[in-house]
């Protein structure tokens, strides 16, 4: 079952605390963050290997798995 996600989303709030959730692709990212997925893209962090987006106060990492 798992094998059919490719992306983890990790939202952190409330500083360390976190809410992780699986995606099937960029495009449900989008749509549940509410952004263009150009916007994921464009926020690619070459160091860390996964975008970062900051949204609303909130920090979000996307993570190919």
């Amino acid at each position: 079952m798992l094998e059919n996600y490719h992306y983890l989303l990790v939202q952190f709030y409330d500083g360390e605390s976190h809410l992780c959730q699986l995606f099937k692709t960029i495009d449900d990212i989008a749509i549940e963050l509410s952004v263009h997925r150009s916007t994921i893209y464009n926020n690619y962090d070459k160091k860390l290997n996964h975008f970062v987006i900051k949204k609303n106060k909130l920090l979000y990492y996307i993570k190919k798995l």
